[in-house]
Formats: C-alpha cells, sequence, structure tokens
C-alpha cells in the first residue's frame, strides 16, 4: 500500500510556530516564583555594662552641697556620665524628677576616674532633701544607681561669747543666727566662769525662766566634721560643761534643735575673757544627722 504524503500550505507551515509563541508568551506573564529566602545568622552583641556606684555621702553647709561616691571603673571603663537627683524628701516620686544636671554629667576633672564630685547650690537650710546618683554606659543602654541618701543643709559659723553677761555679744540664738544678751529670752547659751574655770552654760542658769539648753562633751578625739550622727534617744544632756579647748560639745536647745560645738580658743583674763566657738547647727527640729 502506498503511503501518502501531505504538502502542507505556506499558511497551514506558520499555525503551529503561532501557537508556540502564544503559550511562551502567556508562560513568560505569569507569576513567577518566588526567589528562595537566605536566612543569615547574626552574632549577639556584647552587653555594655554601667559601671557602679558605692559609698554615696553628702556634706550640705551654708546653702552649698556637695556629693561625693565612688564608681567602679576598671580598667578605665568608658562609660555615659552621670544623672543627679536632689529632690525634697516628701516629694511624691510618680514619675522620673529632672536631674540637677542640665546635660549629662561627665564626672569632675581630677585624676581619678573612681572617686567623684559633685557641687550643687541653693538649697534650703532646715529642709530635708534626698539624693541619688544614676550612671550609664557609654551606648547609655544600661544603667547603676547608687543607694538613696537623706541630707539636711546645716547652718555653721564661728562666735566669739563675752563673759560679761549684760553685752549682746554674750549669748547666741542659734535659730536666727545672731547674737544676744546672755539674759535675753532667746539667746541658747551663755559663758561664765564658774570657781575660776570657764564654762558653757544654759541661760538658765541666770534665770529659770531662761532656755533650758542642755550639753553633752563629746571630747577632742573626734574631729569636728567627722562627727556625723548620733542618738538621741535618752539625750541626757547636763546644765553646763567645763570649755576646753579643742573639745567637742552636742547641744540641744529648748526648742528641740541640735548643734555642735568646738571650743577653738579661750582668751583674756577675769571679766576681759572670751570664748571662740566654731558651731555647726541643724534647723530641723529632732534631727541628729551633721553632714
Amino acid at each position: 500500500m502506498a503511503s501518502k504524503v501531505f504538502i502542507l500550505s505556506k499558511g497551514d507551515a506558520i499555525l503551529p510556530i503561532c501557537c508556540f509563541l502564544l503559550i511562551s508568551t502567556i508562560l513568560s506573564c505569569g507569576p513567577k516564583l518566588p526567589k528562595p529566602i537566605t536566612v543569615t545568622k547574626e552574632e549577639p552583641s556584647e552587653i555594655i555594662y554601667a559601671p557602679s556606684i558605692s559609698g554615696l555621702r553628702v556634706t550640705a553647709l551654708n546653702g552649698e552641697t556637695n556629693l561625693y561616691w565612688k564608681t567602679d571603673r576598671q580598667d578605665g571603663q568608658a562609660f555615659g556620665g552621670y544623672d543627679i537627683y536632689i529632690v525634697p524628701s516628701d516629694m511624691n516620686l510618680r514619675a522620673t524628677p529632672q536631674p540637677r544636671n542640665q546635660s549629662r554629667y561627665p564626672g569632675d576633672t581630677d585624676l581619678d576616674p573612681e572617686s567623684e564630685s559633685f557641687k550643687a547650690e541653693g538649697l534650703e537650710p532646715g529642709k530635708i532633701y534626698k539624693t541619688w546618683v544614676v550612671a550609664y554606659s557609654s551606648n547609655t543602654k544600661s544603667q547603676s544607681v547608687s543607694d538613696t541618701v537623706l541630707f539636711c543643709p546645716m547652718i555653721t559659723g564661728e562666735i566669739t561669747l563675752s563673759l560679761l553677761y549684760s553685752n549682746e555679744d554674750s549669748g547666741y540664738d542659734f535659730s536666727k543666727g545672731r547674737y544676744v544678751s546672755a539674759r535675753s529670752a532667746e539667746s541658747d547659751i551663755m559663758f561664765f566662769a564658774g570657781k575660776g574655770l570657764p564654762k558653757l552654760s544654759a541661760p538658765e542658769r541666770l534665770d529659770p525662766k531662761l532656755q533650758a539648753t542642755r550639753f553633752r562633751d563629746i571630747g577632742a578625739e573626734t574631729a569636728f566634721n567627722s562627727f556625723r550622727t548620733f542618738s538621741n534617744e535618752g539625750f541626757s544632756g547636763v546644765q553646763s560643761l567645763p570649755l576646753r579647748k579643742g573639745n567637742l560639745y552636742l547641744i540641744k536647745t529648748a526648742d528641740n534643735h541640735f548643734a555642735k560645738l568646738e571650743c577653738t580658743d579661750i582668751t583674756g583674763e577675769g571679766g576681759r575673757q572670751r570664748v571662740r566657738l566654731r558651731f555647726m547647727y541643724n534647723p530641723v527640729k529632732q534631727y541628729t544627722k551633721f553632714q
């Protein structure tokens, strides 16, 4: 049987080619398969810690306050500075208050990176404050906080008392910071010579109606600035005490304020004797802490 031979016309030959091109075009315009996602494993970044703070203490005298603390900056560790907070002790801290420093405090300018200080002014004597310090890491993502310290700005000074009770400089009113006569109802202390010995006494010695201040001898072995606190419980001072140069004395006024005194000099003889006293007065009643 003879095989048949089909002869395509020119139009018939083009048809398969057109179908192939049409299918290719449709496939190329369709949705593309998503590229495979490459997951890279990130190494955890090193945690930078803030240096720790310890030993915060305060000196607050005549409206000037100085803070001192230690910072554990191992091997000169870089850090992001400090914020210093000083607020009234009765302040309700519902939110973090504004720091005392307007910009991040870099630390003091001495050569010891582990010993820091900060000076604040304008605080009110007789008002109790609380303070704390925050240290930041170099990237400020970590922080450490010091203990909170309560303090009260003290009033300090030096007075010279006359032995003559009628003189206007024979007594002193600590609450108002002024000289008065030892016979004045406002005087907290007086100087007298009993049996030839110079003494510090309560004005009630002259008149029972005058101030009944009480005294306690601290001794000469304690430095004036190192005697910072004491117990008020059962304070049993005496009406008068012998004065000795270099001795420290604690006094409690009739209105329950405390002061510490240091006898720095005794001069003159007889009725011309005078005593020079350095003092630190605490203007908060019953507050037994000296900064």
